[in-house]
């Protein structure tokens, strides 16, 4: 019995923790709370009372509470998480996390943690601390929102509240948890290399044995792991675009209604919670079903297998069903999504949902099928585009048949000294839509305007309409004129990857050596973030990005320039198409390069998970640097673990199903 650990605990199910003392050769016996009294706690070196496997936590009564007590008092070392009570330590109401981060409040060498060092226990459950004893300086101490990406440099005696203890010595004998730690690895605890040496520094102290944290790396592998291996290169392409097709069918991700592929849902939410499950978001928006449309036009390109067509025809009827058809002034609209966007129309999201895709399928195959609607689609943007040929970030329809609306253009603050121009979305708002076409739109952003620019460029070598050209030619020479100080939404590297596309379709419309230079110009600003792993930095020269640091609403992943972030959401997800339009367009091998870095890129960094929510998928966020996903956590609706079905999955297999048919593409672009 000598160095047996007891666990009071009502779960019967393993959990992470139990698993690494297993794998250490530590023994244990399970106790129930309720029996705890009955038995000889003198027998065992140390006591864990474990609440974490459940969201309602442990719950000790006094019969066993005080066999316990008395235990503390002889120097037994006791651990005790989420529990709801022990020694002289009360708590209130089981809260969320969400928008909370454990935080190191000192220097504790002995668990790894340097003051300040931020963790992420994604969306967890805690327990408020009403009462307790210890005057000394909690271990981990909950911050809402804490600045910075690996560490705070917060004022932390400012911050410090006993409410919010996380992890502290509240005795000489007694560590007090107050969040659910014990599936650390199946919840998806980050940074690991941090969480790692908190777990065996915890272990160490209750069992008084060394920990080999070594053991945890096969349960972090079933979780979630990679292949760097992208050789065969055509055939590893092949299977990471065929794994995203399986993951939306084993996740029912598409809406099946009326006996065909509806509509596409939008995919997992920001939330991971603390048994490892994920939210999933059903909202279905006419941006994530398009793209998806167009993700099964390349497979049928591809394969030639008419039920791909099939599905992206069917998936396609959607974004006709969302097309307004009353007569009025907002006739082609593309409504942005059912119910809450019903109204709304993102002029990106309708350049990507259904323009883009369907012009792309006129250029290569030369089918007009989808002419009328594309043609109404246009013309309603054209008539609410402003003078300078650029939009407000979207607009409103209050009804069909009638003039009023809401927009709300940017407003350009003037230079700085250093030259840096910042935006803010506080210009005069627009309440009647036939003022659209008579002010400057002022919005110019790869962001909101970029790809509804190309969408132009295209239309006008498609269909060879010069309105197209001339409204195009407008909006894209007003980004040229203020470039490289756009206005940004999450950052500078994300205006620059969705910069790219709209540069070449400009040059493929006008073929002008100045146009040219510009998509050489965007490309080459962007490599200045390269990493070597074929990855894009995070970056924002003059932090002027709306998104920069924001709380409560969209926010960047990027705490700092020279955080080691990806975002896959933003910026990158646009580059594989992007460069290989450029190669379409220029001839050029640089850019064909540039796709095949960044597909290799994606093809490492693709989820492989016994969990199949997950296997399959890119998620908005990955550290470059410890190649696990992490990012600063803020944003309520597209955290790091958020998987967004077209902007994302869609996106990157559109480019990859392009890229690997070059040689025929190519052809087209004349």
């Amino acid at each position: 019995m000598k160095n047996r650990i007891l666990i009071v605990s009502k779960a019967n199910d393993s959990n992470d923790l139990l698993e690494v003392m297993k794998a250490n050769g530590i023994g244990f016996d399970i106790l129930h709370p309720d029996s705890v009294h009955e038995h000889n706690l003198d027998k065992y070196e140390g006591i864990m009372l474990l609440g974490g496997s459940s969201e309602e936590p442990l719950e000790i009564f006094p019969k066993d509470r005080l066999v316990i007590h008395e235990q503390i008092k002889k120097g037994k070392k006791v651990f005790a998480e989420y529990c709801r009570g022990i020694h002289n330590v009360c708590f209130t109401d089981s809260v969320s996390t969400r928008y909370e981060r454990p935080v190191a409040f000192m220097d504790y060498p002995e668990a790894g943690l340097e003051k300040g060092d931020i963790l992420d226990e994604q969306c967890n459950n805690r327990l408020k601390v009403f009462l307790l004893a210890s005057k000394g300086t909690p271990i981990l101490q909950y911050i809402n929102n804490p600045r910075g990406f690996y560490k705070t440099d917060m004022d932390l005696e400012k911050a410090r509240s006993k409410a919010y203890y996380a992890l502290w010595f509240e005795h000489d004998s007694l560590l007090v948890c107050s969040f659910r730690l014990v599936n650390f690895i199946k919840a998806k605890f980050a940074p690991r290399n941090k969480w790692k040496k908190l777990i065996q520094f915890i272990l160490k102290w209750v069992t008084g044995q060394e920990i080999d944290m070594n053991v945890a790396d096969p349960l972090y592998e079933k979780v979630y792991r990679f292949d760097e291996n992208t050789e065969p290169f055509n055939e590893k392409c092949l299977d990471a675009v065929n794994r995203v097709f399986e993951w939306f069918e084993i996740n029912e991700m598409y809406d099946k209604r009326y006996d065909r592929y509806n509509s596409v849902k939008e995919g997992l939410g920001p939330a991971v919670y603390a048994d490892g499950t994920h939210k999933r978001e059903e909202t279905v928006r006419s941006d994530n079903t398009g793209e998806l449309s167009f993700a099964w036009f390349m497979r049928y390109m591809m394969t030639k297998n008419k039920e791909c067509l099939k599905v992206s025809d069917s998936l396609s009827d959607f974004l006709l069903d969302l097309q307004v058809r009353e007569e009025g002034p907002y006739y082609g609209m593309i409504r942005n999504g059912t119910f809450a966007w019903w109204n709304v129309c993102y002029q990106d999201d309708s350049a990507r949902s259904f323009l883009l895709p369907k012009l792309f399928e006129m250029l290569y195959t030369g089918e007009m099928k989808y002419e009328r609607p594309v043609r109404d689609c246009l013309d309603f943007l054209i008539r609410t585009t402003g003078k300078d040929g650029l939009r407000v970030p979207c607009t409103y329809l209050i009804s069909p048949d009638s003039t009023e609306t809401f927009g709300k253009p940017y407003r350009m603050h003037p230079p700085r000294e250093d030259g840096v121009i910042r935006y803010t979305l506080d210009g005069e708002v627009i309440r009647d839509i036939a003022i659209f076409p008579k002010v400057d739109g002022s919005t110019p952003s790869g962001h909101y305007n970029g790809w509804y620019l190309a969408s132009l460029f295209l239309a006008y070598k498609v269909l060879g309409d010069e309105k197209y050209l001339e409204t195009a030619k407008k909006g894209m020479s007003r980004i040229m004129a203020v470039y490289p100080f756009t206005s940004r939404e999450h950052s500078e590297t994300q205006e620059l990857c969705r910069l790219i596309l709209p540069s070449a379709m400009q040059y493929f419309a006008t073929g002008s050596e100045e146009d040219k230079a510009f998509l050489y110009r965007v490309t080459k600003d962007l490599q200045r973030f390269k990493h070597e792993s074929g990855a894009y930095l995070e970056w924002d020269t003059g932090y002027t990005a709306r998104r920069s640091g924001t709380v409560g609403d969209e926010c960047s992943l990027l705490s700092k320039n020279g955080d080691p972030v990806i975002d896959h959401l933003y910026s990158l997800n646009w580059l594989p198409v992007s460069f290989i339009q450029s190669y379409f367009v220029t001839k050029d091998p640089y850019f064909y390069t540039l796709w095949e870095d960044i597909t290799r890129y994606f093809l490492k960094v693709q989820l492989r998970s016994e969990d199949k929510v997950i296997d399959g998928v890119w998620t908005r966020a990955f550290d470059i640097n410890h190649k696990e996903v992490y990012g600063v956590p803020n944003d309520i609706g597209w955290a790091p673990w958020s998987v967004e079905t077209g902007w994302t999955l869609g996106e990157i297999i559109i480019g990859i199903q392009q890229g690997l048919m070059a040689e025929e593409l190519i052809e087209k672009y004349k």
